[in-house]
């Protein structure tokens, strides 16, 4: 997800040259994916910080969270709103050829 915060910050356009509209949206949106991919690191260093504690009691159980859960629905949104926003992109500004 960092690679693609990246990826969309520095070359977000669907056309040789960024329109104004794709140069605006490109910082915001690869800031939405960095922060994601942040939280995700976070959420998975927690999640196993748990799980081998739990091992040392010898009492792991093997299950995701309401967090981890709640984090992926929002990882799941983010990725069909940014598809949507892609598609009203493309849609307002047509690529001629």
């Amino acid at each position: 997800m960092a690679v693609l915060s990246v990826a969309i910050t520095l070359s977000f356009h669907l056309k040789t040259q960024p329109s104004d509209l794709e140069r605006r949206m490109s910082k915001p949106l690869g800031v939405v994916f960095w922060v994601l991919s942040v939280v995700t690191l976070f959420i998975g260093v927690a999640n196993y910080i748990q799980t081998v504690n739990k091992y040392g009691r010898r009492a792991a159980i093997v299950q995701t969270g309401w967090r981890t859960q709640l984090f992926l629905m929002v990882i799941a949104v983010s990725i069909i709103g940014t598809c949507v926003v892609l598609l009203v992109v493309a849609k307002l500004h047509p690529i001629n050829d």
